[in-house]
């Protein structure tokens, strides 16, 4: 029978012989597996190499059922999830996808025991619930609570000179299109002097930045929509961001 010990070294080898590393290129990283007592596959686990104990945990993440199933897959960065998590009923269908930023949540979509969408959730930078969707049984939208536009970073004041730099969170939900539009108006101007149009990323963030110039009260207005796979707009929401000649913030 085969050694614990000769199975971990096997995968050792391999990782580095798929890795490519040599004098030249020196790996920095250490991928571990456990394995069960019928010889399948547990877990497998990167490491960030040169550290105490191997503690860092670092790159690859997989847990494995007895049978093999594969029911938890991820990216690990510093010993934190960062990125998509995806995790598995013991059939093998999705049973929750969780979307980490530096090992905070912040979205996620779970799926019932025959892998459909049930509920989509979005969160806040305080890993509060700020938006959460039901789904019916054709992927379509049963019901939903919250704002679309439901948190925002911006500094309390900008002087002339300083760059304008504001995060909006914002709902992706699977199967629909988020669209966001952000105009600048400088002064009591009907016509924007500033246009972006955008898409959340995939920690439901849209960034934007603009040098202020002159002292003139900025307002800065934000529009999200969300529309389904037909294009037809379904939910709207609105935040206007204004700046004052002195430059303190306020928002509606």
């Amino acid at each position: 029978m085969i050694s614990n010990w000769f199975r971990k070294t096997i995968g050792l080898v391999f990782l580095v012989h798929l890795l490519g590393c040599n004098s030249q290129s020196p790996c920095d990283k250490l991928v571990k597996r456990w394995y069960y007592e019928n010889g399948n596959l547990q877990k497998v686990q990167g490491y960030k190499l040169g550290h105490l104990n191997d503690t860092i945990k670092h790159g690859i993440y997989l847990y494995y059922e007895k049978d093999g199933t594969l029911i938890d897959s991820a990216n690990i960065v510093n010993s934190k999830f960062h990125g998509k998590r995806s995790m598995y009923h013991k059939t093998g269908l999705p049973k929750r996808t969780i979307y980490y930023k530096n090992g905070v949540y912040r979205m996620s979509i779970s799926y019932n025991q025959q892998g459909i969408k049930e509920y989509y959730r979005a969160y806040n930078y305080a890993k509060s619930l700020m938006f959460l969707v039901q789904f019916d049984s054709s992927g379509g939208i049963k019901d939903y609570q919250g704002d679309l536009i439901y948190s925002w970073v911006m500094e309390e004041s900008y002087g002339v000179g300083d760059t304008v730099s504001i995060e909006l969170l914002a709902p992706n939900i699977p199967g629909f299109k988020t669209k966001v539009i952000v105009e600048y108006f400088v002064g009591d101007t009907v016509e924007p002097s500033f246009r972006k149009e955008a898409s959340p990323d995939e920690f439901n963030r849209v960034v934007y930045r603009k040098k202020r110039t002159n002292p003139d009260k900025l307002r800065i207005f934000n529009f999200v929509e969300i529309s389904d796979k037909n294009n037809e707009v379904i939910m709207t929401d609105t935040l206007t961001l204004e700046i004052s000649e002195t430059g303190e913030t306020s928002y509606y």
